[in-house]
């Protein structure tokens, strides 16, 4: 399925799967040597660990939010409390980078997510995604239509909906 994000050169997936659907999908892949299974869905680990172990023919190691993701130290309060997607996606940026970093991650949530140069995962911020300020605005006002996001709407809007994509849109890009 096509996003606006396709236009920007960046791809996007936009389909969400049910949790039965996954568990049909096909594992076609060159045999891995392990695997490293970490999720923020806990109500769906159970079904979809038995479903990769039993298809992997490999150790399965998940990995837990905590104290120490490999070299990353969490710094935070408490560490476990820290989605293990957040501390992976800093540890991805920051072994990239090299030095102090920012990541972000526009998903279902946006994240905001700060390491020093020495690996100490400092904490950050957590703000509605674009999708989900997009539904809330439609689910929790009166007369606000639920909209697409278009890249190319201006910061000023003179229609509601566009004034919806701007507000989220370029709302989002303040964050940074």
């Amino acid at each position: 399925m096509a996003s606006w994000g396709d236009s920007l050169g960046v791809p996007l997936q936009t389909h969400r799967f049910q949790s039965e659907e996954i568990l049909q999908v096909p594992v076609d892949w060159e045999e891995p040597s392990r695997i490293l299974y970490a999720s923020v869905r806990p109500d769906l680990d159970g079904k979809l660990l038995d479903q990769i172990r039993l298809q992997a023919g490999c150790p399965v190691r998940v990995v837990e939010s905590g104290a120490q993701i490999g070299s990353l130290t969490n710094a935070c309060d408490p560490p476990e409390a820290v989605g293990v997607d957040r501390l992976l996606g800093a540890f991805a940026g920051w072994k990239r980078s090299g030095g102090d970093t920012l990541t972000v991650d526009f998903g279902t949530a946006a994240t905001y997510n700060l390491v020093r140069a020495d690996g100490t995962f400092l904490g950050g911020m957590i703000a509605p995604g674009l999708g989900l300020g997009i539904r809330a605005l439609a689910r929790d006002t009166s007369l606000l239509p639920e909209v697409s996001l278009s890249p190319e709407v201006s910061p000023f809007a003179v229609r509601t909906e566009e004034a919806i994509q701007a507000g989220v849109l370029w709302g989002a890009v303040g964050t940074l």
